[in-house]
């Protein structure tokens, strides 16, 4: 999966699911992109490739976490049926 785990401890798997929000469907088509960063500092952005879990799509990849800290993660996403991508930012407090 995604050229299998980095070594270090340091590595952590972004996963995602996304959901149509008017019928519950799981997305499969998308292009998914994501950001993690400690809060003000600039990060790193990788793609987020499609995965099975549990029978489901999902996007995954690994990032680097080293620091007990907040992190902001950005994703941006793509698909057939949007117009223009959307953006979704959410924060992690990483112990």
């Amino acid at each position: 999966m995604h050229g299998g785990p980095p070594g270090g401890k340091h590595a952590h798997h972004v996963v995602v699911a996304l959901f149509e929000a008017r019928t519950g469907e799981r997305i499969t088509d998308a292009a998914v992109h994501a950001t993690v960063a400690e809060i003000g500092l600039g990060g790193r952005t990788k793609r987020l490739e499609p995965m099975p879990m549990a029978d489901a799509l999902t996007y995954g990849n690994y990032f680097e976490m080293r620091t007990k800290t907040r992190y902001r993660v950005i994703l941006d996403i793509t698909t057939p049926r949007l117009t223009r991508p959307l953006r979704a930012t959410f924060e992690h407090d990483h112990e």
